[in-house]
């Protein structure tokens, strides 16, 4: 193909698809990471209201490593099922 130059992040046998599903999964831990840092989080970083016993800015915290959770379990499971072959339940 030629001499490539710059980062290479996928294979040349990597579908399309799945390119455009593991973009979708670094632009949600982007927003994630975005979320949790200093500009962000100021409007969260209050004690008042309390959700669950928690401060709001723990609330926040807690359910941002939830969102992080959830997407890297869905990537996990995309990529067993529909990248490996394998299935899982």
């Amino acid at each position: 193909m030629g001499t490539r130059f710059g980062l290479n992040l996928f294979s040349d046998r990597t579908p399309p698809s799945a390119r455009r599903r593991y973009a979708l999964h670094v632009v949600v831990y982007a927003a994630i990471m975005f979320a949790l840092l200093w500009p962000a989080i100021l409007p969260f970083n209050r004690f008042e209201p309390q959700v669950l016993g928690l401060p709001f800015v723990m609330f926040w915290i807690t359910l941002s490593l939830l969102f992080a959770l959830a997407n890297t379990a869905a990537l996990y499971r995309y990529e067993y099922r529909v990248v490996r072959g394998g299935y899982d339940g």
